[in-house]
């Protein structure tokens, strides 16, 4: 049975502007990039997305039986592509009782990076 091929995009500028490259291909279920391209990013499946987070979002993947799109020859990535650092430190005090010092995004960024970009993350505590 033939393997079933991801659909993921990559971004690249075009003159002042961004643009969006859908494809599929041998290879592109791994984090990878095509010359001129930023790193491939994948979509989220919903459920992981939930059990990682406790959020709802993501989207379901796609696949083809045979590449789709335009064809680049694949680019290792840099190593400043393949993963990431997340340093923990302790909450400064807050001045607001009642929401706490605890304020932001959680993890749901640095899930974003490991799922939809295939990204590993370090994690630190800042002394």
């Amino acid at each position: 049975m033939k393997a079933k091929l991801e659909v993921h995009e990559h971004w690249y500028l075009s003159g002042v502007l961004g643009r969006r490259l859908v494809h599929s291909h041998a290879g592109g279920n791994l984090p990878h990039r095509h010359a001129g391209t930023g790193p491939a990013k994948f979509t989220i499946d919903k459920d992981e997305w939930f059990r990682a987070t406790g959020l709802r979002g993501g989207g379901r993947k796609k696949f083809t039986p045979l590449p789709s799109g335009e064809q680049l020859p694949i680019r290792e990535l840099e190593d400043w592509q393949r993963s990431f650092e997340i340093i923990v430190a302790e909450p400064s005090p807050s001045s607001d009782s009642k929401h706490g010092a605890s304020k932001g995004p959680g993890i749901s960024p640095a899930v974003r990076m490991i799922l939809g970009f295939g990204m590993t993350a370090t994690v630190r505590k800042l002394q």
